[in-house]
């Protein structure tokens, strides 16, 4: 994955935040949400990077997942990825929150979770991986994945949707239980 497909996907997802931020915020208070939107000059949105704290931190940790920015303090990139998963899923007075399945298969969300991995000591690896480490073909490794293992969105695949599929490399090395 190159740096431009990678800010690319993050100047999309803060574009798409903001929005349902402002919208949200017009639900709140009537006009809040054109109030917001004149507080950001029109040139932030082809480059939201210097207008926006939570962007940049966002773009920091997409490029360490992607593997563009290995030398990233680890702890640093946990609170970034603790980070962004409370803003988007933490219930409102409540230190809760769950992440759905479907996070980690949005582009955003594939290099969150690929870099969430690796501040675990883990990594996403392809399923042609997965399988010579776990001494089976690539079809057992899918027929895992049909059973339940736990498979994600490769975001430089050119077609997400019948791109390559990741899996967590602790998930199939031997002595894992899956």
């Amino acid at each position: 994955m190159t740096e431009q497909e990678v800010r690319e996907i993050v100047r999309n997802f803060t574009w798409e935040f903001w929005q349902d931020l402002t919208r949200m915020a017009g639900q709140m208070v009537p006009g809040a949400d054109m109030d917001l939107s004149e507080k950001l000059p029109h040139e932030a949105w082809e480059n939201p990077f210097p207008w926006m704290m939570e962007a940049q931190e966002w773009l920091v940790m997409a490029r360490y997942g992607a593997g563009l920015a290995p030398d990233e303090d680890p702890a640093e990139m946990y609170e970034i990825c603790q980070g962004m998963v409370e803003w988007l899923f933490a219930i409102p007075g409540s230190s809760a929150y769950s992440i759905p399945d479907e996070w980690s298969d949005t582009p955003m969300g594939a290099l969150w979770a690929m870099a969430f991995a690796k501040v675990q000591g883990d990594e996403l690896i392809t399923m042609a991986q997965a399988a010579e480490i776990a001494g089976v073909t690539v079809q057992a490794i899918a027929g895992r994945i049909d059973r339940g293992l736990r498979a994600y969105i490769d975001p430089s695949a050119t077609n997400p949707q019948k791109g390559r599929r990741l899996v967590r490399r602790s998930d199939v090395e031997p002595g894992s239980t899956e």
